[in-house]
């Protein structure tokens, strides 16, 4: 992980954190993403709460398999981790005169991810803003990601439709490639009372599983499959798990490896509020409020929005207050934010032609958003950061392809300095005949112009040949890389190692 900047006011960090490419490729950063997270978890630009003590990961450190976050409520940015939920729908068209446009529609989601593709015509596939693409293939709805992870949905798995449903279902998650071969596989079906069906069972081929429990149990089992054995149909051996989390309707709780606890209780005590009360898995309580915010466009037409309006923590409380802006079509978004901290000092954060925060009446830092160009139809809530100008007056300034890879940064010193700007850049195929492979830089240049090239297995998308910078004698070194599939063993009951 590189840090090209961090600027800390208080305890609110505005960074543009910047993991390295793909096998080492650390000269030009992946795109930059900016943080209005204070220190209470809140995000100044959604009112959602991030809550890691809630949170459970199981795999490498760095890159675990699986990682889940135990609890929902309605102030929480709790979608994020491993999707154990996913599906794909399109539009119902009840008026023939609008048929054709409908069909041009689909939405997926799946965990955090949630965007909309469309066709210009039915001889043309489907796409999105970033260039991904969804088709069907041997009867499954296949979405590529931009780094040419493929995710399946299958048709079999969703309820039978209903033409009074102006969204149908088209296929429930099934499994999901990632580019370096890893799987997630959506097992042990369970059918529900519309006829859909639902995993209950989700694993992976680095040795790792996630097993639901609903009732009596009410749980989830985070399991080592080195360790324990689950068969394909979801059934394990209970001797061995890595942690377990609980839900019931008052109450989440998460038990970590080392015994330690967690838990959570929301209560709501009014039409608007919601009370969450909790206790870390250090032993310490604290709790927050959930705020529902309601807008009327008319008598019939309404939209809502959950924020936190105040977190306590060791007897002191942080406010929170909001100003909406709302769009008919599209619902509200916060505006701006107002933390007011126990010591009596403000944090503002505003949504403007970019993002401002403020500390106080201190001086401000501003970043310009830029958002990917889409059919009015569409509102994408993603963007990507066009600059960014510190209080002193340095700024980052970025730019990128047509499909939002991220092809140079531009670092100017504070007016007065005398010191140049500073650029990395980036080059990517014009087009994209590949996406394993399109969305990888063909070379890098660093700040000094040393220029590095690579080449990719169009079969999986990994470094193939690393072209290195010129040394003193004026001679590219080369590094070869090879790729071969692996999956993890399990122990069977019996205690035989085994490929289930």
């Amino acid at each position: 992980m590189r840090r090209v900047f961090a600027a800390t006011f208080l305890s609110l960090a505005i960074s543009v954190s910047t993991s390295a490419l793909a096998q080492n490729l650390s000269v030009l950063d992946e795109q930059p993403a900016v943080s209005t997270t204070d220190e209470n978890g809140v995000d100044l630009l959604t009112g959602k709460i991030a809550d890691y003590a809630f949170e459970v990961s199981i795999g490498n450190v760095a890159d675990p398999a699986i990682t889940a976050v135990v609890r929902r409520n309605p102030g929480s940015s709790a979608k994020s981790g491993t999707p154990f939920f996913g599906k794909i729908t399109g539009v119902h068209c009840s008026d023939l005169t609008i048929a054709t446009w409908c069909n041009h529609w689909r939405n997926v989601e799946f965990g955090s991810y949630s965007k909309w593709f469309w066709r210009d015509s039915y001889e043309t596939p489907f796409k999105n803003e970033y260039g991904e693409t969804y088709a069907v293939e041997s009867g499954l709805h296949v979405v590529t990601l931009k780094d040419g992870t493929r995710v399946r949905f299958d048709p079999s798995k969703s309820p039978a439709p209903d033409n009074a449903d102006p969204d149908y279902e088209l296929g429930r998650l099934l499994d999901i490639t990632k580019p370096n071969g890893e799987i997630l596989s959506y097992a042990a079906w369970s059918t529900l009372a519309d006829g859909s069906q639902r995993a209950s069972y989700v694993r992976t081929n680095k040795g790792y599983a996630v097993r639901f429990r609903g009732a009596p149990h009410n749980d989830n089992r985070y399991l080592n499959l080195s360790q324990t054995y689950c068969t394909s149909d979801g059934s394990c051996d209970s001797t061995i798990e890595i942690a377990r989390s609980t839900k019931t309707t008052a109450t989440s709780a998460l038990l970590d490896p080392k015994g330690a606890q967690a838990t959570l209780g929301c209560t709501i005590v009014s039409s608007t509020d919601t009370v969450c009360s909790a206790v870390d898995r250090a032993g310490r309580p604290y709790q927050w409020t959930n705020r529902l915010f309601v807008h009327h466009f008319s008598p019939m037409h309404s939209f809502h929005y959950h924020a936190v309006i105040s977190v306590t923590r060791g007897g002191q409380s942080t406010n929170y207050a909001y100003q909406f802006s709302w769009h008919e079509r599209w619902g509200g978004e916060v505006a701006s934010t107002t933390a007011t901290y126990p010591n009596g000092e403000t944090r503002t954060a505003t949504r403007n032609s970019g993002i401002t925060v403020k500390d106080g009446n201190g001086p401000e830092t501003h970043t310009g958003l830029l958002y990917p160009a889409a059919p009015p139809e569409y509102k994408s809530g993603e963007s990507e950061p066009s600059f960014i100008v510190y209080p002193e007056g340095n700024r980052l300034d970025y730019e990128y392809d047509s499909r939002r890879n991220l092809t140079l940064v531009k670092l100017t010193p504070k007016p007065g300095s005398g010191l140049a700007a500073i650029e990395s850049s980036a080059a990517y195929p014009v087009t994209c005949d590949n996406i394993r492979t399109c969305n990888q830089p063909t070379y890098v240049l660093d700040a000094k112009g040393n220029r590095t090239d690579f080449e990719y297995s169009p079969v999986h998308g990994g470094v193939t040949v690393e072209t290195l910078p010129a040394g003193a004698n004026g001679v590219r070194p080369l590094k070869g890389y090879t790729h071969a599939p692996s999956s993890a063993g399990v122990h069977s009951a019996s205690g035989v190692v085994v490929n289930d």
